[in-house]
């Protein structure tokens, strides 16, 4: 290998060499400028009405992920789950944040429908109830070892069993009986 050959090597390695230093320095910024915004949204007070919450459904899915569960930590179950349900109606989420927002959703449709003022509304409580077990069924259809998903799911259907009616046995009209003894056996030994 000549002395120019090898120089051209090093100046075309040196080059990508700094193109994939500056890729990932913006990663870096980016990343970092993410994790900052979330702590501030964590640590930040609960948004004071359901207008100012609704607005930020069009920003970055984590963030309002965190907002959202802010809120269903402040008791404000209603306003929650309006955000969840904004956030599951885009079509711009990824796979894995679709699924994280059905699973808050569902989870924030559970919480509302054991609440103690739901007393006296029952229907709204198996409404909701309904509503969460479709949105784990949509997780586990998407990720079927999803096994968070599947113990709130049991939890639901044992506060809302799916009770369908029960099929009609078919008899078949030419069936015969017939007595049948077997030596040592007792007929009450038998089903």
């Amino acid at each position: 290998m000549t002395r120019r050959n090898l120089q051209r090597a090093f100046a075309w390695t040196s080059l990508a060499l700094a193109v994939l230093l500056a890729l990932q320095t913006w990663r870096w910024v980016a990343a970092r400028d993410l994790s900052t915004r979330l702590l501030t949204v964590a640590t930040s007070p609960v948004p004071t009405n359901a207008a100012s919450s609704a607005s930020t459904a069009d920003g970055d899915v984590r963030v309002v992920l965190i907002q959202a569960s802010q809120l269903k930590r402040a008791g404000r179950l209603d306003e929650a789950v309006r955000l969840l349900q904004m956030l599951a109606a885009r079509t711009d989420v990824d796979g894995r944040s679709a699924q994280d927002i059905r699973y808050n959703l569902a989870n924030a449709l559970m919480v509302m429908a054991l609440q103690p003022d739901m007393r006296g509304h029952e229907d709204r409580a198996l409404t909701l109830l309904e509503l969460s077990k479709q949105r784990y069924r949509e997780v586990l259809q998407q990720t079927p070892d999803d096994w968070d998903a599947r113990y709130n799911l049991e939890r639901a259907l044992r506060l809302a069993p799916e009770n369908e009616p029960p099929a009609e046995a078919e008899k078949p009209s030419n069936v015969q009986r017939i007595q049948v003894e077997l030596r040592g056996i007792r007929a009450a030994d038998l089903p």
